[in-house]
């Protein structure tokens, strides 16, 4: 499997290999430079973060004239980074100044008006760079336009258009011998069992892909109503859904605790608490089968909160989970086992983690706290624990909402919440490139499928991680336990867990 969750800049939004997918025009890196970072001025840099879902008329060719479109734009702003046009849609991540940054989003606005003659529903998010790490290593260094058949590759290649012929197929046998003993018959007849249920699970998810367009998608919710919403939920009707890679999540999530669910306030029950399901993915394409493995967590749900990087991901994801809860409850109905699911809501996050870190970020700076309104004194502190991951040079993004710790026996300190661990030691860390700017490729990775890990600087020196010279008598480091890589798709195993609501 090749993953691709570098910050060289071969991810959007979301990490797929759609390769195959992708129809011909494709441009190649342009050779375009950007004119150099001033290192002293991070607030004159920003990253954009887009998508917007539309009907491009493909016989038209409106989706190789956008590609075109886009590049001279960026061209003509420098603006360096990856854009995806599709007959669906559009989703790029950029760098440039902020002054560039904006005057293209007025020129895009525009052209996308022209083109569908009605306002877009353009989702646009501006990132702020770290102030650790200089400004050269936080921005592109080229710039990429690809014409795709998708916003984002949700399934992997033909489970939309499969021959149906291969569904008749059974795992072929293979034949042993009279001498072959006994353990290899019982290790192909497993093999056999495995190959069958693959086969049927495939077969499932293949319906379930060709109902997603049926579905109109999840309702989207502001950060103040996503707050209000969860403080309102009651956990054993509710339940949050992270759409995003293990990688991602390692580093930061939501998280309703029994301190900010204003319905737990009057009860003691854990049962009060909605709990979050980690997907733990590997790359986007494998969402619908890890959902579908796990939805007996979930599918049954009054209230389904989604989220992801920044709302791109959750578009199509809500709707297969829609689809899922629909069969569920058809299949439920059918055998009677229990009631059905026809009242159920499925939220999904508007403008995703990064839109709401900028809310709570903004919400918590000097002048906004002394504000004496209503909405201010009765806002909350935000769900969200930890850092944002995100698919451009920074790794992660800088805006965190302080977290207030009751054990440290002060009320007023505060800190940024690290729910990273170091996979040796345990202890808490967030750095997957130890101190060091992602562009210097000095991450910590599996030695064997290549994934990132979390390594504390302390267990660092004792590993070997991938890419690294071989160190003698320095053990290589692998995903997994017991000196083993963890791929689920080699294990079998389902990867989901569980972060429950203690305070």
């Amino acid at each position: 499997m090749k993953l691709e969750e570098s910050a060289k800049g071969t991810e959007l939004q979301c990490v797929t290999e759609d390769s195959k997918q992708s129809a011909a025009v494709v441009s190649q890196q342009d050779d375009v430079s950007s004119a150099t970072p001033d290192l002293d001025h991070h607030e004159d840099w920003r990253i954009i973060l887009y998508y917007c879902y539309m009907d491009l008329d493909v016989e038209n060719a409106a989706v190789d004239q956008h590609v075109e479109f886009q590049r001279d734009i960026c061209q003509q702003h420098e603006l360096l980074g990856r854009i995806r046009v599709s007959p669906e849609g559009i989703n790029g991540v950029l760098s440039g100044r902020w002054v560039a940054c904006q005057a293209y989003e007025e020129q895009l606005r525009a052209e996308l008006t022209r083109l569908i003659s009605v306002d877009t529903e353009l989702d646009v998010k501006y990132c702020k760079l770290r102030t650790d790490l200089p400004v050269s290593t936080q921005v592109f260094d080229s710039l990429m336009v690809k014409a795709t058949n998708s916003v984002v590759s949700l399934f992997e290649p033909g489970m939309l258009h499969h021959d149906n012929d291969n569904d008749n197929k059974s795992s072929t046998k293979k034949k042993y011998s009279k001498q072959s003993n006994r353990r290899k018959r019982r290790q192909q007849q497993r093999k056999d069992l495995m190959d069958q249920d693959k086969l049927q699970l495939d077969n499932h998810l293949r319906q379930l892909a060709n109902q997603v367009p049926n579905f109109p998608g999840a309702l989207h919710l502001s950060p103040q109503e996503w707050d209000r919403k969860l403080q309102q939920a009651r956990g054993g009707d509710a339940i949050l859904l992270d759409c995003r890679n293990v990688y991602e999540s390692n580093v930061g999530y939501f998280q309703v605790t029994s301190t900010t669910s204003a319905h737990n306030k009057s009860s003691s029950s854990q049962d009060s608490i909605t709990n979050t399901l980690l997907t733990n993915t590997r790359k986007y394409s494998d969402l619908p089968k890890i959902l579908l493995q796990s939805k007996d967590q979930w599918a049954h749900k009054k209230q389904i909160f989604m989220y992801c990087t920044g709302g791109v991901r959750c578009e199509m994801a809500s709707k297969f989970v829609q689809a899922v809860v629909a069969t569920n409850n058809s299949n439920e109905q059918q055998q009677q086992q229990r009631p059905p699911n026809d009242d159920v809501q499925v939220y999904q996050l508007h403008g995703g983690i990064q839109k709401y870190l900028e809310h709570h970020y903004y919400n918590n700076q000097p002048e906004q706290q002394n504000s004496s309104n209503d909405d201010n004194n009765n806002k909350s502190e935000g769900f969200y624990r930890g850092l944002n991951f995100v698919f451009d040079p920074r790794r992660t993004d800088p805006m965190v909402i302080p977290q207030k710790y009751n054990n440290t026996g002060d009320d007023d300190a505060t800190s940024t919440m690290c729910v990273g661990k170091c996979c040796r030691c345990g202890i808490p860390h967030d750095d997957y490139d130890n101190g060091h700017a992602p562009v210097e490729n000095k991450e910590a990775r599996c030695c064997k499928c290549r994934i990132l890990l979390l390594v504390c600087n302390a267990c660092r020196d004792h590993v070997q991680c991938w890419g690294e010279p071989e160190k003698e008598g320095v053990s290589k480091l692998f995903c997994g336990i017991d000196d083993h890589c963890g791929d689920y798709q080699a294990t079998g195993q389902n990867p989901v867990s569980i972060v429950g609501g203690a305070s």
